[in-house]
């Protein structure tokens, strides 16, 4: 059971606290106000000042991790809780926020396009800007604002005349922002969640309408078209990433006519816009931030519904027993005892049944989506499609078909050939190590092989403190395991940093789109999957083998993190080496010229694999849940290039794509494989 401490007592922060309270864990608020919302579902209130110290040391003292509910708690109250216990999200990103001078600044280096906009510390200034700014301008205080508040318009005519002469009197004489008025669409959301170990989630985004500058509904699906939703995705996905941020986060976007995006402003917290997915989703955004700063994995976040959120401003709350009354309608009250003229009393979320989704195709020119032969004992994997032939072999041949997050995603150019010709490599370079099934390769995506019977155990050799899925260590680590798979890791490991020796890390084999499942080293023999004697062979072949692969990938300049190998017996009980072996889609490859400096800056390694797929289906929010969305046909050429190049770089050998249509070139080469039956 892991304690929570959250600075703010609002509505945010009893839906966290419900959320928290559902997955187990215990929940303390500090807030100053005795008749708190979050305090009537936490257990325990400190009554106090945000920034009081010795509140701040009993929060620390009582709590595992600080979270808040609103970017105006004092981030000097942040900064003195980090040095004591874990706070996500971090300083950094709620300082950022808390001014929006400082914030459309960041935006803009990180490449997410804002409107324009001037730093305001006078009158004089301000009427600069009108200038600059075309006439059109929305002043803001830099801090302290939300929900219109703190915030005035300044319209053509205005520029020098009484509308604006005294606006910055007005707004206080206070640091200002006057941004440029934004000629859009619609207003839309993205909210997205980021763990521990930099896995992200997107929520779909959606589509916001505002009254009197105050968020009134939020509707999903948001009407985008798919451009300008992964547009808004990948936004958000550079925004955590830059802020190194924990936590879920709702980015605020205007559409343009063109489909283009500009960021408004974000929310280092639980967002608004956000609150339909309490209805709409298996997990909300709420229980999204529990796990991501406690460390639980990250589920998908895909709607089974769409919605519509409305808040229940002030008097609206008088509409409840309408709303009790209607069907799928799920109502939230926040607990608030006065009404008042703005203030947010609750929300209700009106579901009905999604829309259906049609699948898109990828494209198809030039890539070998599958293969009909008139052979016996057909199998189709994620990748490789197999046939019975006779004298106990098998035929496996090699698709352009792209597996992630155990779903099948799309084509990939030359991947088949790639992979079969790189395979049939690694068989020659480690055949002194242990036997393999290849007999022959009749043809650049096919390979003759033994009929091996498979071991229902795969062999992942880990060097590195890596990976996102969960059956991956650095997600498990980080949330503060340290035997994993029957080994102890010792504190102090660095995410993407090298493990002190190589483990074997065993997983079961699940069928066809579901997910493998890790087992500790000593359950392959107490599970009865494995005899004890060969199972101990198999872990120090996996070992030679991944030792044997590391080198020859050093000299090629590139590091070996992981690898997965695949054990069967032959007809005669020899052990065999199957399958695939040091390929891109079995490995885990990083450039090694980059690796220090990324490592350094905080970035992911630099992966020659499918990652430039792995990263557009991230951008987009899919997790493998339902049909993958369309990528770019750059998407899928980037991607083909880094398995060429990787082929080209570990062999010493020039790629020489093979003819094409793919089908009728391998049809025509089997023919001939008689004499190695």
């Amino acid at each position: 059971m892991t304690t929570i401490g959250i600075l703010g007592g609002g509505q945010l922060g009893r839906m966290l606290a419900l959320a928290a309270a559902k997955l187990g864990h215990r929940v303390i608020v500090l807030d100053p106000d005795p008749n708190a919302p979050a305090a009537q579902v936490s257990n325990r209130h400190i009554v106090a000042a945000y920034d009081d110290p010795a509140a701040l040391d009993q929060l620390a003292k009582a709590c595992d991790v600080v979270t808040y509910e609103f970017e105006n708690v004092p981030d000097a109250a942040v900064h003195a809780l980090e040095g004591r216990v874990p706070v996500h999200p971090n300083a950094h990103a709620l300082g950022t926020a808390q001014d929006r001078l400082v914030e459309k600044t960041f935006l803009v280096e990180q490449g997410i396009a804002t409107a324009p906009f001037r730093a305001v510390d006078s009158q004089v200034q301000l009427d600069t800007a009108v200038g600059e700014l075309g006439g059109r301008v929305i002043l803001k205080t830099r801090r302290f604002g939300y929900d219109g508040k703190g915030q005035r318009r300044i319209d053509p005519g205005d520029g020098t005349g009484p509308g604006s002469l005294n606006a910055f009197t007005e707004l206080g004489s206070v640091p200002l922002i006057a941004e440029g008025v934004v000629d859009f669409v619609a207003e839309a959301s993205v909210i997205i969640g980021r763990s521990l170990s930099g896995e992200v989630r997107c929520f779909d985004p959606v589509r916001n309408r505002h009254h009197d500058g105050i968020l009134r509904t939020s509707s999903v699906p948001a009407g985008l078209d798919p451009a300008t939703d992964q547009a808004a995705r990948a936004a958000a996905v550079d925004l955590v990433t830059a802020l190194d941020y924990v936590g879920v986060l709702g980015l605020e976007l205007f559409v343009l006519d063109d489909g283009s995006v500009l960021a408004n402003e974000f929310a280092p917290r639980v967002h608004n816009s956000g609150h339909w997915t309490e209805a709409a989703c298996i997990v909300s955004q709420f229980e999204l931030h529990v796990r991501a700063i406690t460390g639980l994995p990250l589920p998908s976040v895909e709607r089974h519904s769409d919605a519509e959120m409305t808040n229940l401003v002030g008097d609206d709350v008088e509409r409840l027993p309408t709303y009790l009354a209607e069907p799928n309608t799920m109502v939230h009250l926040y607990g608030k005892s006065e009404v008042r003229a703005g203030r947010k009393m609750g929300h209700v979320t009106q579901i009905s049944p999604r829309a259906p989704i049609v699948p898109r195709t990828t494209q198809t020119g030039g890539v070998l989506r599958d293969l009909t032969l008139d052979l016996p004992g057909h199998r189709a994997g994620k990748v490789r499609e197999t046939w019975q032939l006779p004298n106990q072999r098998r035929l496996l041949v090699t698709t352009d078909r792209l597996s992630a997050f155990d779903r099948i995603i799309g084509l990939v150019p030359n991947k088949g050939q790639v992979l079969n010709q790189l395979a049939a490599w690694w068989f020659e370079q480690t055949a002194d190590i242990v036997a393999n099934h290849m007999v022959s390769m009749p043809d650049p995506n096919a390979l003759i092989a033994i009929d091996a019977a498979p071991l229902p155990v795969e062999v992942v050799v880990r060097a590195r403190l890596t990976g996102s899925t969960s059956t991956a260590v650095l997600p498990r680590y980080l949330a503060g395991e340290r035997v994993l798979y029957g080994h102890t890791l010792p504190d102090g490991l660095t995410p993407h940093g090298p493990l002190p020796a190589p483990i074997v890390t065993p997983t079961t084999k699940a069928p066809d789109g579901d997910h493998d499942q890790p087992i500790t080293v000593t359950e392959v023999v107490e599970l009865g999957l494995i005899e004890p004697e060969l199972w101990q062979r198999i872990q120090q072949v996996a070992l030679d083998l991944f030792a044997r692969g590391s080198a020859i990938a050093d000299a090629a300049g590139f590091v070996l993190a992981d690898t997965k190998y695949e054990f069967g017996i032959g007809p005669d009980g020899e052990l065999l080496l199957i399958d695939e072996m040091h390929t891109p889609d079995s490995s885990r490859y990083w450039s090694q010229s980059t690796l220090d400096d990324r490592l350094a800056a905080g970035e992911a390694p630099d992966g020659y694999d499918k990652e430039p797929v792995r990263l557009a289906l991230v951008a987009a929010g899919y997790r493998g849940d339902g049909p993958p969305p369309e990528l770019s046909p750059e998407v899928w050429e980037q991607t083909s290039a880094r398995y060429v190049e990787l082929y080209e770089r570990l062999t010493g050998q020039t790629f020489v794509p093979a003819s094409q249509p793919a089908a009728e070139r391998i049809t025509a080469n089997l023919s001939e494989f008689s004499s190695h039956e």
